[in-house]
C-alpha cells in the first residue's frame, strides 16, 4: 500500500494562483500516491476561500481550513501540521515558486536515505524580488551561524517531513515557531535536495521588507537564543577588560603615579563595571538554560530501522 502524502499549503490572498496551483499538485500526486491537500486560508480578504471551497466539493481530497484572522505564515503551517493525516507531509507555498512536481522525488530521496526530513535548498533566487536576493543570503548565514550550523543555507519552508517529525512538532509547547530553524534542531536524520525557484504564478510577494526584517529578528530571538548568547559573551569580555583596567588603576595608585584621585576613581568604576558585566553574563546564561527547558525540544531521536 502506498504511503499517504499530506500537502500543507498556507494561502493568504492567493486568488490569482490558488486554482492553477492546486491543479498542479493534484496532477503530480494523482497517479503516484494516496494524498490529501490542506489549504490553510490565513484570513484572506479576497476570493481565496471561496475558490478553494468550490474546488474541494469537486475533489474531497482537497480540504480547506480557514483561520478566523490573518495569523501569519508560521501559524498557518502549524494549523496544517495539527490537522494532517499523511505518512509524509510537505509544506509548500501557494505562489508556485516552489515546484510541487518535485514531491515524488523528495519522498524517494528521503526513503532511500532513511531520512525523516528532506530540506529543499534553493540554488538561485533570480526570480525573487531584489530585496530578497540582497538580504536573504545574509539572513541565512546569520541564522545558520546562530543555530550552530544546523540550518541548511537557503532552505525555507518547502520541505518534506515524516509522520515521526509531525508527532514531535505537535508535542512542542513553544508558540514562536520558525520551522526552518525548528525542524533541523529536532535532531532527525535529514537530507537535502537542490532546486531552482520559479517565478510567481500571479500576484506579488506578501512579505514586505519591514515584515521580513521583523521576521528575521524574531527568528533569532525566539528560536535560537543567539542574541542572549552574544550578550553573554560580550558581557564576560567587558568584565575581563574592566578587571584589567581596575588592576592597572590599582598599580598606578600604589606607586603614586598619574593625576591625584584618578586611580581611585578609575578603580572603583572598573570594579563596578566588572561586577555588572559578570552579572549580565550570568543572567543571560540562566535565561538560555530556562528557555531550553521551556521549549522541551527532544534531546535525541532514535535511528530508523532499515
Amino acid at each position: 500500500m502506498k504511503n499517504k502524502v499530506s500537502v500543507v499549503i498556507p494561502a493568504f490572498n492567493e486568488e490569482e494562483s490558488i486554482k492553477d496551483f492546486l491543479v498542479r499538485v493534484v496532477q503530480v500526486l494523482e497517479t503516484t500516491h494516496d494524498y490529501e491537500i490542506l489549504v490553510i486560508n490565513d484570513g484572506s480578504s479576497d476570493e481565496t476561500e471561496r475558490i478553494v471551497q468550490v474546488i474541494s466539493k469537486e475533489n474531497p481530497k482537497i480540504k480547506l481550513i480557514s483561520l478566523a484572522r490573518n495569523s501569519g505564515h508560521m501559524a498557518a503551517i502549524t494549523a496544517g501540521i495539527d490537522n494532517c493525516e499523511g505518512d509524509w507531509v510537505v509544506t509548500i507555498d501557494a505562489d508556485g515558486q516552489d515546484p510541487p512536481e518535485l514531491i515524488p522525488e523528495m519522498i524517494l530521496k528521503a526513503t532511500s536515505e532513511n531520512a525523516d526530513i528532506c530540506f529543499m535548498v534553493r540554488v538561485n533566487r533570480k526570480n525573487d524580488p531584489k530585496r530578497h536576493q540582497l538580504f536573504s543570503p545574509i539572513f541565512y548565514k546569520i541564522l545558520n551561524r546562530a543555530s550552530g550550523n544546523a540550518v541548511p543555507l537557503q532552505a525555507a519552508d518547502f520541505r518534506l517531513m515524516s509522520k515521526r517529525v509531525i508527532i514531535v512538532l505537535r508535542q512542542l509547547p513553544e508558540r514562536n515557531r520558525l520551522y526552518r530553524v525548528l525542524t533541523p534542531e529536532l535532531k532527525f536524520r535529514s537530507t537535502t535536495m537542490k532546486y531552482s525557484r520559479n517565478e510567481r504564478m500571479a500576484g506579488e510577494s506578501k512579505y514586505k521588507f519591514r515584515a521580513l526584517a521583523g521576521l528575521g529578528f524574531r527568528s533569532l530571538l525566539a528560536t535560537t537564543g543567539a542574541p542572549l548568547r552574544w550578550l553573554s559573551i560580550s558581557s564576560f569580555l567587558v568584565a575581563l577588560i574592566s578587571l584589567l583596567a581596575s588592576s592597572v588603576a590599582l598599580v598606578i595608585g600604589i606607586i603614586g603615579a598619574g593625576i591625584p584621585g584618578w586611580a581611585s576613581i578609575t578603580f572603583m568604576i572598573s570594579i563596578m563595571m566588572t561586577f555588572q558585566a559578570i552579572a549580565m553574563g550570568i543572567i543571560s546564561e540562566f535565561l538560555l538554560t530556562a528557555i531550553a527547558d521551556i521549549r522541551q525540544r527532544p534531546i535525541y531521536q532514535l535511528k530508523l530501522d532499515k
